[in-house]
């Protein structure tokens, strides 16, 4: 008995030191998304898809309506739209700010944004390898880093590693479109599962995270940390707990919505026998909507990108 507690003592200290390390490449992969086409603003986070041995392209992802550009009006001929990503710059040692301008959408109307097959499913990606990557290696003075697939959490891994309700996330990104100014280090934020993770909540391919997940968190990466403690199966069926080994981090999703709990709606009249216009304050219920990383490997599927063989399905 004595034993058993001590062993549950160190676990506990062991978790409670290392429970939400985030790699430093993960935490430089998250960027802010101004898409000056439609005027949204968002978050958006670097990942890689290895397409041959050793060869990678690198795509900024984030939500559909953080990311897409904006519907063409009928006769409208140049059909340019771009966004403004800000990345974290590193010279001499000294961080600043850097701008990425990305086309979204050629003049000619080719469009470079490529979203989830499923119309339902928000999630959009676009190929940034030249804008980031030189000579195989991340451009100079970019302090840049990228998530690999391989470290996408399937749902075999979310069923081998029995991730569940209760279990912490973290996600990074810019709430309320907080950006420190002198550089573009995403805000962390932490939660819990509130919804078995793989099942689908409502019909979607997605689950609930229990978290404020408030304006400007749209496309936030959501990482499951180190976890401490490897979870196994006897045969009688009683789990029990390997404090030798754990899982490492992965990338378990992304948040698309918010839930609101209840809408305020103030109406005000500017012109008389006119409509009036109306301002709407939303509270939200604190639960964040999350897509599952398979959506987002869907998504890269969908850019006729090849994928090693068996690349994207680590178990962790």
């Amino acid at each position: 008995m004595k034993r058993s507690l001590t062993v549950l003592l160190w676990l506990a200290a062991v978790s409670a030191a290392y429970s939400q390390v985030i790699e430093d490449d993960w935490i430089f992969s998250v960027a802010y998304i101004d898409n000056e086409s439609t005027g949204a603003g968002g978050t958006g986070f670097f990942v890689s898809r290895e397409f041959e041995t050793n060869k990678n392209l690198v795509f900024l992802v984030s939500n559909k309506h953080v990311l897409a550009p904006k519907d063409l009006s009928p006769g409208e001929t140049n059909r340019l739209a771009t966004a403004k990503v800000v990345i974290t710059r590193e010279e001499n040692g000294q961080l600043t700010t850097g701008v990425l301008d990305i086309t979204l959408r050629e003049p000619d109307g080719t469009r470079r944004v490529v979203t989830h097959p499923n119309s339902n499913i928000d999630v959009a990606v676009i190929d940034v390898t030249s804008d980031v990557v030189e000579n195989g290696g991340v451009r100079k003075g970019f302090k840049v880093g990228w998530v690999r697939e391989d470290r996408f959490a399937t749902l075999q891994t979310i069923t081998n590693t029995h991730v569940t309700i209760g279990q912490q996330v973290v996600f990074l990104g810019y709430p309320l479109n907080l950006i420190e100014g002198k550089t573009a280090i995403a805000v962390a934020r932490g939660g819990f599962v509130a919804t078995p993770p793989e099942r689908d909540f409502k019909s979607r391919p997605v689950f609930l995270v229990d978290s404020a997940t408030i304006r400007g968190s749209s496309g936030s990466p959501v990482f499951l940390p180190l976890r401490t403690g490897k979870i196994e199966m006897q045969p009688n069926g009683n789990r029990t707990v390997d404090v030798m080994h754990g899982y490492t981090p992965c990338l378990l999703g992304i948040v698309a919505e918010t839930i609101p709990d209840w809408e305020l709606v103030v109406k005000r009249t500017d012109t008389y026998g006119l409509e009036p216009s109306a301002v709407s304050v939303i509270s939200t219920a604190n639960f964040g909507i999350v897509f599952r990383a398979e959506e987002i490997s869907e998504t890269l599927d969908a850019t006729h990108t090849p994928r090693v063989q068996g690349h994207g399905q680590t178990e962790f």
